[in-house]
């Protein structure tokens, strides 16, 4: 048996001065929240639009036990990072 590599999510990393990660922390503490930056080495759909010259920064929205039978939602968690998403959509430069 063989087996192969290939990479199935293009790796990335946003430097904190870049203007998406900058918009992001602007928005998280217009909420009130500590921006905590982070390199994640998961797949993601971020390292697909990165790749595509789409800068992005993912940001958790209450989610736990993740891809497992236990798998759920804070949905507190979750509907700050839907008005996260909004705010960053909107705020004006």
């Amino acid at each position: 048996m063989a087996f192969n590599h290939q990479t199935a999510y293009p790796p990335f990393k946003l430097a904190e001065t870049s203007p998406v990660v900058k918009r992001a922390i602007k928005a998280l503490e217009m909420m009130g929240i500590e921006a905590n930056c982070l390199f994640s080495n998961g797949g993601l759909d971020a390292n697909w639009l990165d790749k595509h010259g789409i800068p992005t920064v993912t940001i958790g929205a209450g989610q736990a036990e993740i891809h497992t039978i236990k798998e759920y939602v804070n949905l507190a968690e979750y509907e700050k990072g839907c008005r996260l998403g909004l705010l960053m959509a909107t705020l004006e430069e």
